[in-house]
């Protein structure tokens, strides 16, 4: 890992699950952690093409939502370690006026499972 790939753009702590989601400058290194055990990683997330940086983040014990730059939502299935199946369905359903808005996410919450 390069110095200026250690530049963390991008934090969410699961206090429930106790894993820590880090975004690096480097997409490659978009990262969950698990500090239950040991501080280890947990699973090193997929990139998905051409999305821009993650933004914000949510998650509960199976699911992580990431709200990208570019307006685009994703969610991962952190039991399976896999990109959940709604993102595949719906990644590139969301409205062109949605996607080009100038307003970007500023923050996101779970409000019920």
């Amino acid at each position: 890992m390069r110095d200026y790939d250690k530049v963390v753009t991008g934090t969410h702590l699961n206090s429930v699950s106790n894993r820590l989601v880090l975004a690096f400058a480097s997409l490659k290194y978009f990262s969950v952690i698990d500090l239950g055990v040991k501080n280890t990683l947990f699973w090193r997330l997929p990139s998905l093409q051409n999305q821009g940086m993650p933004l914000v983040f949510a998650s509960d014990i199976d699911k992580l939502l990431v709200g990208y730059d570019s307006n685009r939502v994703a969610i991962f299935d952190l039991l399976n370690r896999q990109i959940h199946p709604w993102t595949n369905e719906n990644l590139n359903k969301l409205p062109r006026n949605f996607l080009n808005r100038y307003n970007k996410f500023t923050g996101a919450i779970q409000l019920s499972e």
